[in-house]
């Protein structure tokens, strides 16, 4: 008694249930938008599209395969780096170089006496395969960076094992002419400088294999 009765929402059809899906909400845009196409394409206002831009670092480059080769390359820096940790037992020096997915070893040597004036030398020439990206500027043709590391691993000094490392860009020594340059590089920290005579060979076609 006293009770209000509320009236029964009218039932609705499968059809209408269907309707509110959201896939059938899906379709119904999907149609919409071609039937929209369709007209502007009959009333020739269709909107012309812009081709993809191109990404601007690849435009103009063309890559280039060279072997840089380091050769007579030799050491100086003070007597504390390279003091032994033995007396009597020169420490030992790896050459390391490293541009990219690339690494060429190069030989591991004795320090030499302080005497000498230079700290190591290595005789043994050290080849890095590699690509440069050539680019064509201002009606110039240049060459992308292409940095790569040298790297002195010291063991046997006073010094707990150290790694010393040094910076080359490549690209400004490729050249299409086999060309030799002096080159001095100074090592991270102020721990020395490494000099060497750096020579770029560029590679046709017919001479590259899996070089990156």
């Amino acid at each position: 008694v006293g009770q209000r009765v509320l009236p029964l929402p009218p039932p609705v059809s499968f059809h209408a249930f269907l309707s509110c899906s959201p896939a059938r909400r899906r379709r119904e845009r999907q149609w919409k938008v071609r039937k929209r196409e369709r007209e502007e394409k009959n009333s020739g206002t269709v909107e012309k599209k812009e081709p993809p831009m191109l990404r601007p670092s690849k435009l103009g480059r063309r890559k280039l395969r060279y072997v840089f080769t380091i050769e007579e390359a030799w050491l100086s820096c003070g007597p504390r780096l390279l003091q032994p940790a033995v007396p009597g037992i020169q420490p030992t020096l790896a050459l390391i170089w490293k541009s990219g997915k690339k690494t060429a070893y190069g030989a591991t040597v004795r320090a030499l006496q302080p005497s000498n004036g230079r700290g190591a030398e290595w005789t043994a020439p050290v080849s890095l395969a590699c690509s440069v990206y050539a680019i064509a500027r201002h009606g110039q043709q240049t060459f992308d960076s292409r940095i790569s590391q040298i790297t002195l691993r010291v063991e046997g000094a006073v010094d707990a094992k150290r790694k010393l490392a040094a910076t080359l860009d490549l690209a400004r020594y490729a050249s299409y002419q086999r060309q030799s340059h002096n080159v001095s590089v100074a090592l991270a920290q102020g721990a020395g400088t490494l000099h060497f005579t750096l020579s770029s060979m560029w590679l046709k076609v017919s001479q590259c294999s899996n070089i990156e």
